[in-house]
């Protein structure tokens, strides 16, 4: 299963920014739906199910704080090709969150990229170049009280993730 960590944003907080997205930014045919909108805390990959039972089983006796986002940013990364919102000072919560989660994959060896990270929403794939400047600036507070394990699923309809587990934060 292709699977990974992550939070969910609230169903007002996917329309805010789909609305803003359609304003302020030209329309393009690799717009990400509202309903896919999240932020990963780590990506697990294509994971066998002992694999995925022992990451649950260890998340399961976590105790994760509540966390908080402004997204008030937009940025773009050449390489995958996204389009992004993040924030100018993004939360010591997210983080510890994601590092939490990374050091459980790892340990069960996982690969998990090595790199700082940088809580995001994508809101374009296969962006052939950065949009320009938003017409409107981001400003999106985000706020989680659970951490949820999502597949990606491929379907004719494009990618979906549901959600398979969640797991509160306090």
């Amino acid at each position: 299963m292709r699977c990974f960590l992550g939070l969910d944003l609230s169903p007002q907080t996917k329309l805010a920014i789909e609305q803003w997205r359609d304003k302020a930014l030209p329309v393009t045919r690799s717009q990400i739906p509202a309903c896919n909108f999240h932020i990963t805390s780590v990506f697990l990959g294509d994971v066998s199910m002992p694999v995925l039972d022992a990451i649950c089983s260890e998340v399961d006796h976590l105790s994760l704080p509540k966390a908080e986002i402004l997204l008030n940013e937009m940025g773009y990364w050449s390489k995958p090709r996204v389009t992004f919102l993040t924030s100018t000072s993004p939360s010591s919560e997210l983080t510890h969150i994601a590092t939490k989660l990374s050091h459980i994959a790892k340990r069960l060896s996982v690969r998990v990229e090595d790199r700082r990270y940088i809580p995001h929403v994508t809101i374009q794939r296969k962006a052939s170049h950065a949009p320009p400047a938003p017409i409107i600036a981001p400003d999106f507070t985000c706020q989680f009280d659970a951490i949820h394990l999502f597949e990606s699923c491929s379907t004719e309809k494009g990618v979906r993730y549901p959600i398979l587990k969640t797991w509160p934060l306090v």
